[in-house]
């Protein structure tokens, strides 16, 4: 007797494909982007796949929605999210301060209030304890479920892209005006850059951040430099406008990159393929 393959939830109507103009932005930042749901970046055609039931307790076979992964695959390329974030979701967290859950969440269901009265984040604090991760899936949970026009980016990718780090000059007038005026900018990994670079990064941070603040745009950050470091860093007027409009969190607690590489090196022994998933 067979039994039914479980079935992902269906994608949230909220969940927009992507027009010619971003597609073509897309294809011309990732050479190698699938062509379709065909080349299924979850089950690679087989249109099945083994993954924890809803109780992560048992391996289950489940039926996939190929068209629908491709869809979510791209929307959450074309906003930044790399595909190992685009796996991973609320219930893969170790261990989150208290206080970063309940300011994540209560960002993300007043998204409308927060992102048009410009609000972001500054989320600081110790190495490996998830600052990127709640970054990346509250930006997941506003593109997808009310989408906000976001990017999620490194700042080192930031100031390689505004130190010549383009083929053409439409290329950069087209990030240009996404990195300014995103609904939601996530820079990742600010204070990480080379001790060579860190005036252009002073000066490229104060003019997007400036640019942002002045137009109601919301920036989130993450870094593990502490807000007294980050005015070291790059002075009391850059450091006053990662601030003044955004909600502070410090993060504390023991790096959970071991266990993270632990869970990995599981789901592979046992055959398992995580989809892409808004956040669950």
């Amino acid at each position: 007797m067979t039994h039914p393959r479980a079935q992902l939830p269906p994608l949230p109507a909220t969940v927009r494909t992507l027009t010619d103009e971003s597609l073509g932005w897309l294809e011309a930042q990732h050479p190698d982007l699938r062509k379709g749901p065909a080349d299924c970046v979850t089950c690679r055609g087989r249109r099945s796949f083994r993954w924890w039931d809803a109780e992560r307790k048992t391996p289950v076979e489940y039926d996939c929605s190929c068209k629908e992964q491709y869809i979510l695959h791209l929307r959450l390329l074309y906003a930044g999210v790399g595909l190992a974030y685009q796996r991973l979701g609320w219930a893969d967290f170790f261990e989150l301060p208290k206080t970063a859950e309940d300011a994540a969440l209560e960002y993300v269901q007043n998204a409308e209030t927060f992102a048009e009265g410009g609000v972001g984040m500054l989320l600081y604090g110790d190495r490996g304890t998830g600052k990127t991760m709640l970054a990346e899936l509250m930006l997941k949970d506003l593109v997808c479920r009310h989408r906000v026009d976001g990017l999620s980016i490194t700042f080192a990718a930031l100031l390689e892209a505004f130190s010549g780090g383009w083929r053409s000059t439409e290329l950069k007038r087209w990030f240009d005006g996404r990195l300014r005026n995103a609904g939601l900018l996530l820079v990742n990994d600010i204070g990480r850059e080379h001790r060579g670079e860190r005036t252009i990064a002073d000066s490229t941070l104060e003019d997007v951040l400036r640019h942002r603040v002045e137009h109601g745009r919301p920036t989130i950050i993450t870094s593990n430099l502490r807000p007294d470091e980050l005015v070291t860093y790059y002075g009391p007027n850059t450091a006053s406008l990662m601030t003044e409009s955004m909600i502070v969190v410090e993060f504390r607690g023991r790096d959970q990159r071991a266990a993270v590489k632990a869970r990995m090196l599981d789901e592979v022994r046992r055959g398992l393929t995580r989809p892409v998933t808004v956040g669950e």
